[in-house]
């Protein structure tokens, strides 16, 4: 994060100036943080600091874009289908109650904010992944028929035992139904 902070107060050379104080206010962290991060990024070679000579001039980081640790990351796009899936879901857990510990008895479930984007991105994982739509939605079901109680905080908790719910999906699709 404190990258993110330097690049984007970054002449074009690469170079910014910020205080301590200013790192610490956009990092949300203590100063004492930010000291000991500078110093464990010029250990690793992604910044070079430069000390001013008096109080009045600041440090100034150069951040060696060449050190960085960067992979080829990829943005996703989400499709419309995605979309659909995941405000299929929203609908799902929607209809689900859950029981309250605090108001002793069965309420709605509740969802977090920003749910559209987290969801339609597992989404936009599964399809990209191969599953079609309907084979999402029946994953879906039986997860909700296994563990409910995990399958209403959402995709994102479903995803380590994705694979067994798709299993449970071709058995189901494999055997006749009466």
């Amino acid at each position: 994060m404190l990258i993110a902070h330097l690049i984007a107060r970054a002449d074009d050379k690469m170079r910014s100036t910020p205080s301590w104080e200013t790192l610490a206010k956009c990092s949300r962290v203590h100063q004492t943080t930010i000291y000991r991060a500078v110093e464990r990024m010029e250990k690793h070679g992604w910044v070079v600091k430069h000390s001013g000579s008096r109080r009045q001039l600041g440090n100034t980081y150069v951040v060696q874009i060449g050190n960085l640790p960067l992979k080829d990351f990829t943005a996703t796009a989400i499709s419309p289908d995605a979309k659909r899936l995941a405000f299929w879901y929203h609908s799902k857990v929607r209809t689900q109650t859950v029981y309250s510990r605090r108001y002793k008895k069965q309420i709605a479930s509740t969802v977090r904010k920003g749910w559209e984007q987290r969801w339609a991105f597992v989404m936009q994982e599964w399809l990209t992944a191969g599953f079609p739509a309907e084979r999402i939605k029946a994953g879906v079901e039986i997860a909700f028929q296994a563990d409910a109680k995990r399958a209403v905080r959402g995709p994102e908790s479903l995803r380590r035992e994705w694979k067994k719910f798709m299993t449970a999906v071709e058995k189901q699709k494999g055997e006749p139904k009466c």
